[in-house]
């Protein structure tokens, strides 16, 4: 899963019920720093379309994968939500903004605005985590090695002279 070192910041809706006890702008702004370090986002290319991201990861154009840090969704007779942040983790001196997140996170899924727009069935959300998500078209060109959070294969180094 893609690792937010990789992306360039964050899509927040937030006009969405669940943000509504978070200050935020739609942007990546100060208090999402320390919680968003070392968060791996979900890959949801492969996911319905109806699947809206309550907060997204930003892509490196090069692969442009449609990323999911908060997101909701109807099970079956069930709701889910997922958060790739992990809202129970203590002393990352994140501790404000995280609780933060966490008491709107958990108030919006306790009161009845908790009302997934998009459904999936539970063979979809089992393949958002498996080992081989379809990922749509596999690239065919070289990327940065970088931005290669292990889904490409990694180049043999070059020898001097072939550079």
């Amino acid at each position: 899963r893609p690792k937010f070192d990789a992306m360039l910041g964050l899509l927040c809706d937030t006009s969405h019920a669940a943000l509504s006890e978070f200050p935020t702008e739609k942007n990546c702004d100060w208090q999402w720093t320390p919680i968003i370090n070392n968060v791996k986002s979900v890959n949801l290319s492969s996911a319905p379309r109806a699947l809206k991201p309550i907060i997204a990861a930003i892509d490196d154009w090069n692969r442009n994968w449609r990323l999911g840090v908060v997101f909701e969704c109807n099970v079956g007779p069930g709701r889910l939500m997922v958060s790739a942040i992990n809202i129970d983790k203590r002393d990352t001196g994140a501790e404000p903004e995280l609780g933060q997140l966490r008491r709107s996170l958990l108030d919006y899924m306790a009161g009845p605005d908790f009302k997934p727009a998009a459904s999936l069935t539970s063979t979809e959300v089992a393949a958002l985590w498996s080992a081989n998500p379809a990922e749509g078209p596999k690239p065919t060109r070289t990327f940065d090695p970088d931005l290669n959070d292990g889904t490409l294969p990694t180049l043999p180094a070059r020898r001097p002279s072939e550079q």
